[in-house]
C-alpha cells in the first residue's frame, strides 16, 4: 500500500494545490503452479523423483523466482499421504504447495496436481528345481528365485506328463516332461516365468523272484 499524495502547480491565476495523502494499494499478483507427471520403477525403496512445476497461468515479474515447493504424494490404494516419495508400485497424486522464493508474497497462488506412477518391476530369474523322479510315484514340483508374493503354478504339454494339485506331476510311465513354471504377477512385480525344463522320470526298479517247486 502506498501512500500517495498530488501537487498542482501554482499558475498566474491560482496558488499551488495538493490533494490529501491517498493510499494506493497494489493487489498481489494471481498465477497458476502446475506439477509435472512424474514416473519410477519399483526398486523396493523409496523411488527417486525430481519434481518439477511450469506456471500455467500469470506470470512473475522481473526476477522473482521461486526456489522451493513442498510436494506432498497420496494414493488411497495403496494407502498413502507423506512429502517423502512412496516405495510401492501404484498411482499417486502429486499435490504442490506452499511456493517460496523471491517475491513469493507478492503471489495469489493457485496450486494444480499431476501424477506419479510407480510401474511394477520384473522378477528375479525364476527357476524349476525338481528336476528329475521315478515312474510310479508323484512328483512335488519345487522353484527357487522369483520375486514377490504371486502363486506358482506349473504346465506342460508332454504327452503322458500332466499336473495334479496344482504342484503334483504325475507320468504314465518312464518319460520326460517338459515343465515350465509361473509365479504371478503381485503389486510391484510383474508375473515370471522359467525356462521349459525337462524333468526326467527314471524306470522303477523291481526285483522279480521265482518261486520254489517240487516235484515227485
Amino acid at each position: 500500500t502506498c501512500s500517495v499524495t498530488a501537487t498542482k502547480a501554482a499558475d498566474s491565476n491560482y496558488n499551488s494545490a495538493s490533494s490529501s495523502a491517498t493510499n494506493v494499494v497494489f493487489a498481489t499478483r494471481s498465477i497458476t503452479i502446475t506439477a509435472a507427471n512424474k514416473s519410477a520403477t519399483y526398486t523396493g525403496s523409496t523411488v527417486s523423483v525430481s519434481n518439477s512445476y511450469t506456471i500455467s497461468s500469470g506470470t512473475l515479474v522481473g526476477s522473482d523466482t521461486f526456489t522451493s515447493l513442498t510436494y506432498t504424494y497420496t494414493s488411497a490404494s495403496p494407502s498413502y499421504s507423506s512429502t517423502t516419495a512412496p516405495t510401492a508400485a501404484g498411482t499417486y497424486t502429486i499435490t504442490p504447495s506452499a511456493a517460496s522464493g523471491t517475491g513469493s508474497s507478492n503471489y495469489t497462488i493457485t496450486y494444480e496436481t499431476a501424477t506419479l506412477t510407480v510401474s511394477a518391476t520384473s522378477q528375479s530369474t525364476l527357476t524349476l528345481t525338481s528336476t528329475s523322479g521315478t515312474y510310479g510315484t508323484t512328483l512335488k514340483l519345487t522353484t527357487s528365485g522369483g520375486s514377490g508374493t504371486g502363486a506358482v503354478s506349473y504346465s506342460t504339454s508332454s504327452a503322458g506328463c500332466s499336473i495334479t494339485n496344482t504342484d503334483s506331476l504325475t507320468v504314465t510311465g518312464a518319460v520326460t516332461c517338459s515343465v515350465t513354471a509361473t509365479k504371478a504377477a503381485d503389486s510391484n512385480y510383474n508375473s515370471a516365468s522359467s525356462s521349459a525344463t525337462n524333468v526326467v522320470f527314471a524306470t522303477r526298479s523291481i526285483t522279480i523272484t521265482a518261486a520254489n517247486k517240487s516235484a515227485t
